[in-house]
């Protein structure tokens, strides 16, 4: 069966179900944990003295704030990467609707070759191409324009590029999906019918000429 790309404009819709969702869980899991919530507030009063000026610059406080962001990126990544590991890795190798992002827009990720994407494909596109690169780079040009250029080009977006897969459209069979259904049906009937008719011809030859010798 013919598999059509996913839109850009339905590649979006389902990331972002998926990163609220995603976002929602782990922000309720960060917000009980203190050593995290004490390095945000760190790092959070520092732009705002940034903002209103106020900031002063000295090597000890500016140490201080690039270790509690440092401290802070490194436990919300401990706690994010097993979430993000279970719902789109793990959950979409079991589970055919994948995410329930995919689920509501009709969208399923699969290989390159059209087969069922495995564990290794779908870590290297959520975790490498998604996740990594999205903290990364996100927000960047650089990585809005490559997203923006490999899918209006390739139909796959840059996450599919790096883990070897394609966002499709789950829909049910096509006009032109049944037409080629219904000619193999008819090829298959035509044939059954025609074998049908030689065997009877046969058989009714054989019965004629049995009968002929009867007779003599």
């Amino acid at each position: 069966m013919r598999h059509d790309n996913a839109t850009n404009f339905q590649r979006f819709m389902a990331f972002f179900i998926d990163f609220m969702l995603l976002s929602i869980v782990s922000g309720l899991i960060l917000s009980f944990i203190p050593v995290y919530q004490k390095n945000y507030t760190i790092v959070l009063n520092y732009f705002q003295q940034i903002m209103e000026g106020t900031f002063v610059e000295d090597l000890a406080t500016l140490k201080n704030i690039l270790f509690s962001a440092l401290k802070m990126l490194g436990i919300k990544i401990s706690f994010e990467l097993p979430i993000f590991f279970l719902y789109l890795v793990v959950l979409p190798y079991f589970w055919k609707p994948q995410t329930l992002g995919r689920a509501a827009i009709r969208l399923r990720v699969i290989s390159q070759n059209g087969e069922k994407a495995g564990i290794g494909k779908l870590a290297l596109r959520e975790l490498i191409g998604g996740y990594l690169l999205l903290n990364v780079l996100g927000g960047s040009f650089v990585f809005i324009f490559l997203t923006w250029y490999f899918s209006m080009t390739t139909g796959r977006s840059l996450a599919d590029m790096i883990g070897g897969t394609r966002l499709i459209e789950e829909r049910r069979a096509s006009l032109d999906d049944l037409s080629e259904d219904e000619g193999s049906i008819s090829k298959d009937y035509v044939e059954a019918t025609f074998k049908d008719v030689t065997e009877s011809e046969e058989t009714s030859s054989d019965a004629n000429s049995e009968s002929e010798y009867d007779v003599f």
